[in-house]
């Protein structure tokens, strides 16, 4: 039963991974602070572009002032629409790789435990049946 203990912790490790490496979850700090961030640079673009507008009235006819104004909006959603895009190409390319490394690893690990204690389970049911269901745990908690 010790020869188990580390293919327990290396179990446990894996199920500890985050899509970015070990550890690295958010606090619940960042989340108000980064709301906080958008706001303000949503309220600091909607002034520019508003100065924007006002300065291109003053000194130019007002449907070329205008035409401007709407180019500027409409470059800025073109800019954020390609940069969330590749930031979800980027994010789910990240996940799908931590899912094959985790997967890697879990196959290390049942190999490498099937190879040590193999005769440990034909003897004793019990044993396997615990294993089984710490398995499982370990990955319904990674999946979930």
């Amino acid at each position: 039963m010790l020869a188990l203990l580390p293919y327990i912790e290396k179990a446990m490790l894996v199920a500890n991974l985050t899509s970015s490496g070990y550890g690295s979850r958010k606090s619940s700090h960042e989340d108000p602070l980064f709301w906080i961030v958008i706001g303000l640079s949503v309220i600091s673009y909607l002034l520019i572009v508003a100065g924007l507008g006002l300065y291109l009235a003053a000194h130019y006819e007002l449907p070329i002032a205008l035409m401007v104004t709407g180019l500027v909006i409409l470059f800025t959603v073109l800019l954020v629409l390609a940069i969330t895009r590749i930031y979800k190409r980027i994010r789910s390319r990240r996940i799908e790789n931590s899912m094959k490394s985790m997967a890697d690893e879990v196959t290390k690990i049942i190999s490498n435990l099937g190879d040590d204690v193999g005769g440990a389970f034909r003897d004793n049911a019990g044993l396997a049946a615990l294993v089984v269901a710490g398995l499982g745990f370990l990955a319904a908690r990674k999946i979930f």
